[in-house]
């Protein structure tokens, strides 16, 4: 999983594979949100009308009930006549018989997983444990899934930040080519961002081996940074310019 298209996609394909062999209607994962009280439903299935982006409180509803308390596994066999529904659907359920899971990962809740079917359908301990085994795979996608979409609002202010330096900022991957050149340092070195972008940041430097011999430094640095480096930069006219520079 790389991005939160991935995410999407993986957690709506284990719903479609649990309702399909547990021969369900419907089905849904809702993340859970320690800090908020409250789950957000992130990926369903079938003809029920929940909707991704609908929120439940902690303690509201099967999946508010399965968060708060200590039980791992909830089963209904008529939710629109379950007296703890909630007051949504006090008038028309949008569930009939519902069976749902506690997902946790290292002993953490991170959401529900649950499968829905007409009224009069009886859950059995096999499909319990069947939607048990969905359900290991739920949290690991939904925990992946929340990593991806930290890291990439981490990408999005790092992108922020660099764009709007005052000084000149490259970044480059390990084997040495430019992943990022901001607005200064285009000014800098007269290169435009796109033409140097994933070329080899040695040929912003007099000598070639400038970048593996910072690498060495940064390497035995105990903070794994370098303060105020001085050396020789090339600009793109050919132009040899001093530089003092800050390295991580």
């Amino acid at each position: 999983v790389t991005s939160e298209l991935d995410s999407e996609v993986v957690l709506k394909t284990i719903v479609e594979r649990a309702v399909f062999l547990l021969r369900a209607r419907g089905g849904g994962i809702e993340e859970y949100s320690e800090e908020r009280h409250e789950l957000t439903v992130v990926a369903d299935c079938g003809p029920s009308r929940t909707i991704v982006g609908e929120v439940l409180r902690e303690g509201e509803g099967v999946a508010g009930r399965l968060v708060r308390g200590d039980d791992v596994v909830m089963i209904i066999l008529d939710y629109g006549n379950w007296p703890d529904r909630p007051v949504r659907y006090a008038d028309e359920s949008p569930f009939g018989a519902m069976i749902a899971v506690r997902l946790v990962w290292r002993e953490r809740t991170v959401g529900v997983l649950y499968v829905d079917d007409e009224i009069g359908r009886e859950f059995s301990q096999d499909d319990v444990t069947l939607l048990q085994l969905f359900g290991d795979y739920a949290a690991t996608a939904l925990v992946t899934s929340r990593l991806v979409r930290e890291l990439n609002q981490r990408e999005t202010h790092w992108k922020r930040l660099v764009a709007g330096s005052p000084v000149g900022v490259i970044a480059n991957d390990s084997g040495g080519r430019i992943t990022d050149f901001n607005e200064r340092a285009q000014r800098m070195f007269g290169y435009e961002r796109q033409e140097i972008l994933a070329r080899h940041v040695q040929m912003l430097f007099q000598k070639p081996q400038e970048p593996y011999i910072i690498g060495n430094l940064l390497r035995a640095s105990a903070e794994g940074r370098i303060a105020d480096y001085e050396t020789l930069a090339v600009a793109k006219t050919g132009e040899i310019f001093p530089v003092r520079m800050a390295l991580t």
